[in-house]
């Protein structure tokens, strides 16, 4: 009885000016070579399958170069796996700063927003106890923290998970020092 009736949803309309599909299944044909937006073919490897896509094997793309190559290579081969640094050494009189991370405040955009802005920290320098011991400070006071020649002041908290000689400031805030993390750095204490 409902045997003459069809139930598949109607084409979208298409658009002449467009050079892409409207359709659920894709596009069919080759798209243009600015428009490549993976190198895919059925049966091939990824990387293989991007003869597919060329007029001779390590040639152009068929339809030309996508563009121009804004940025040329320095030259030169990259080290990426050069030797391994060698053991921690502890430095009188420093500490080794890293970076401490957190979930709102750390990355760019988050502090943007007023509501999430306000969950962020503010600028600290995170100790472990046997390190306020020995600097004589106590969570709460005002340090100074010295890393490559530049200085800032920062209040103390105490993190019993740090190890010994190891301090932690937090990176992205927009108070927050710029530094190069990790490196050793001076803390002193500031006199009342």
């Amino acid at each position: 009885m409902d045997a003459n009736r069809s139930v598949h949803e109607p084409e979208p309309p298409a658009d002449a000016d467009s050079p892409f599909t409207f359709s659920m299944e894709g596009y069919g044909g080759r798209p243009p070579s600015a428009l490549i937006p993976r190198f895919w073919a059925p049966g091939w490897n990824s990387v293989q399958s991007v003869n597919k896509f060329q007029a001779e094997v390590g040639g152009p793309l068929y339809g030309g170069d996508p563009g121009t190559r804004l940025v040329e290579p320095s030259g030169g081969e990259a080290d990426y796996f050069g030797e391994a640094p060698g053991p921690f050494v502890q430095r009188d009189y420093e500490l080794f700063i890293v970076p401490s991370y957190h979930v709102f405040g750390s990355e760019e955009l988050s502090v943007l927003t007023p509501g999430v802005a306000s969950r962020a920290p503010g600028p600290y320098l995170a100790l472990c106890g046997k390190d306020m011991a020995r600097l004589r400070v106590r969570e709460g006071e005002v340090v100074s923290l010295s890393v490559d020649g530049r200085a800032c002041r920062l209040e103390v908290r105490l993190a019993a998970e740090l190890p010994d000689r190891i301090a932690a400031v937090p990176l992205g805030l927009p108070q927050s020092p710029v530094w190069t993390l990790p490196a050793f750095g001076r803390v002193e204490r500031e006199l009342p």
